[in-house]
């Protein structure tokens, strides 16, 4: 199964970094392709992509220990100390663009939602990727990450602070 990846607003046209991130997994799709036996964690796929998310200006996590995170508030506490932080995958400062790669745990444990809401949150953040594996357990983990941006994007009652969301099958 090839790369996959769907763009929200659909009514919008993607914007160069958009195609950019696209290019980047597509360059190393070979290395990760989820339909191809595959089975690597997330934190592998990050690793495999990583140098060509530096080469775009992307902060990456380079692993688990504070000093290697990339930090975001999501609530201040007393004297402006952070309280409640998110850790992204990765972050470009300049198009406020926010990157989480997801292995089994995209839909089965709701992190794309959790994704999501982070992204909406977060005040410096205007656009999100999110990569999801296309197979996972034998489930279409594309299809149904689509069908949930889809619902989204397409209420009326509710309306995202995100100017892009960028949902990828690998």
């Amino acid at each position: 199964m090839s790369l996959r990846w769907q763009h929200y607003p659909r009514s919008q046209t993607p914007s160069e970094l958009c195609g950019k991130i696209v290019k980047a997994f597509t360059n190393k799709h070979s290395a990760i392709d989820s339909s191809s036996g595959h089975t690597h964690k997330c934190d592998k796929v990050l690793s495999i992509l990583a140098e060509d998310f530096l080469q775009l200006g992307f902060q990456i996590e380079r692993g688990k220990k504070n000093g290697d995170k990339i930090t975001f508030p999501l609530l201040f506490g007393r004297n402006g100390r952070i309280e409640k932080p998110f850790y992204p995958d990765g972050y470009q400062a300049e198009s406020r663009y926010m990157l989480e790669v997801e292995a089994g745990s995209a839909i089965t444990n709701h992190q794309l939602h959790r994704d999501l809401l982070h992204a909406c949150i977060c005040d410096s953040v205007d656009r999100l990727a999110v990569a999801v594996r296309n197979v996972y357990s034998g489930s279409d983990d594309f299809t149904q990450a689509c069908r949930i941006m889809d619902s989204i994007f397409n209420s009326r009652r509710f309306a995202l602070p995100l100017k892009e969301v960028l949902i990828i099958g690998y």
